[in-house]
């Protein structure tokens, strides 16, 4: 029997990077349609195997899905009838497949990105984008923000923070993941591995009232921990932001959190015991029903 589970879905928004004088191409949404992509040819990312579909597209959106599969280090099962651990006896260069569907908002520049620890994440189809479209090296960047909800967004643009505090649970293994970002945040990061601690808490503040950080350092903080965040996925529990907002109410001092404040949404899946697909079509219909439903949410947000 098919059992219910379900998956969160994040939101991001995708901004470009071109080099200057240059043509402002290409366009996120010209890199997930080219016809490269679909040679279904596997590109190792980070020590995975990982392939692309394009699921369905329009001139206003694309949902595609990454194929994310290990031909190395494969669990064993476990025959509970003779109560051993076996081999599964895959043929060389097969592996465990697994997926992460995602939506591409055209108009808003926005993506919602399945939730899936065992396939891969958003920075890591970035890196695929990149190897696999060669004819497009050196000539873009692409990075990606947490979108908030609407009532945290507005209420993070008109603060002026006084203080911003991050919290990370097993930071050995994040230094570990972390070992090609060769950032402040990074070196963090590591002195907390070298001292083997189990959580880290990091906080930079102001002590005088109604005295601020700067704000554009400030905003390059909070702009950093988040691609952090993104890429820690679970291990970061809380990025607060606190300060002053300006609406005319009161001056007591406000908190946002950039992980639990973030728009989120959920898909469900029917999955059988053991698949033989990566249930695309109950993909394809679930991401578009989570963005159905955000759809005004997002409207209020960026104004369009």
């Amino acid at each position: 029997m098919d059992k219910l589970y379900k998956r969160n879905v994040d939101f991001y928004e995708i901004k470009m990077k071109y080099i200057e004088g240059e043509p402002e191409e290409p366009t996120f949404e010209q890199l997930l349609l080219d016809t490269d992509l679909l040679d279904g040819q596997d590109l190792k990312v980070k020590g995975k195997l990982m392939s692309y579909q394009l699921l369905e597209s329009d001139n206003d959106y694309v949902v595609g899905l990454i194929e994310t599969s290990r031909d190395e280090n494969i669990p064993p099962h476990k025959d509970r009838q003779k109560g051993k651990v076996k081999s599964l006896n895959l043929p060389e260069g097969d592996g465990l497949a697994y997926a992460n569907v995602f939506y591409y908002d055209v108009s808003r520049c926005v993506i919602l990105y399945e939730v899936n620890k065992s396939g891969s994440v958003l920075d890591h189809l970035f890196e695929f984008l990149y190897k696999k479209l060669v004819k497009y090296k050196k000539k873009y960047s692409v990075s990606s923000f947490p979108i908030l909800k609407k009532d945290q967004y507005e209420k993070l643009i008109k603060m002026t923070k006084t203080a911003i505090e991050i919290e990370v649970a097993h930071p050995v293994k994040v230094a570990k993941e972390q070992e090609e970002k060769y950032s402040s945040m990074f070196s963090v990061f590591k002195r907390a591995a070298e001292l083997d601690a189990t959580k880290l808490k990091v906080s930079f503040s102001v002590d005088a009232r109604h005295s601020t950080l700067k704000d554009l350092p400030a905003n390059d903080t909070i702009t950093e921990i988040s691609e952090y965040s993104k890429l820690m996925g679970a291990d970061v529990e809380h990025v607060r932001v606190s300060g002053y907002v300006n609406d005319g109410v009161d001056d007591k001092i406000q908190k946002i959190d950039l992980v639990t404040d973030r728009l989120t949404g959920v898909i469900e899946l029917r999955e059988p015991r053991q698949a033989e697909n990566l249930l695309e079509n109950q993909r394809l219909l679930q991401i578009k029903t989570v963005y159905d439903n955000k759809l005004e949410e997002l409207k209020s947000i960026f104004g369009k």
